[in-house]
């Protein structure tokens, strides 16, 4: 390993400085703590699961409201919808004017007949 002296910033340039030897490498460490899972609770909070059986669960991490924004473009029509219920029949209407004593009829090929009475 080697020891650089000075202030590193970001950089791609080549790192020069004082460099000298460091000592033998030291013994392994004992196993870190992993993240097992994350879950976003209800109310906005986080829990976080460690491989050592704990857990954290920190405070709403839900920012503030943000202002409105602008309308987007009007979309496409939609399909034709379901039909609706039957409504609910209405009031009974006044009674209409004396007929002039003849039967209209329409038959399923739409062929009209008028007839008078009596005929």
């Amino acid at each position: 390993m080697a020891e650089i002296k000075g202030t590193i910033r970001n950089t791609t340039q080549k790192l020069t400085g004082n460099i000298k030897s460091m000592g033998a490498k030291g013994d392994k460490g004992d196993p870190g703590v992993g993240i097992v899972s994350t879950t976003l609770n209800a109310d906005y909070t986080l829990t976080i699961t460690l491989s050592d059986g704990t857990s954290y669960t920190t405070e709403s991490i839900r920012g503030e409201k943000g202002e409105t924004g602008s309308a987007g473009a009007k979309g496409d029509k939609g399909d034709t919808g379901p039909q609706g219920i039957q409504g609910v029949q209405g009031v009974k209407g006044d009674k209409g004017d004396p007929g002039d004593g003849r039967y209209i009829y329409t038959d399923s090929q739409g062929n009209i007949t008028i007839t008078r009475e009596g005929d």
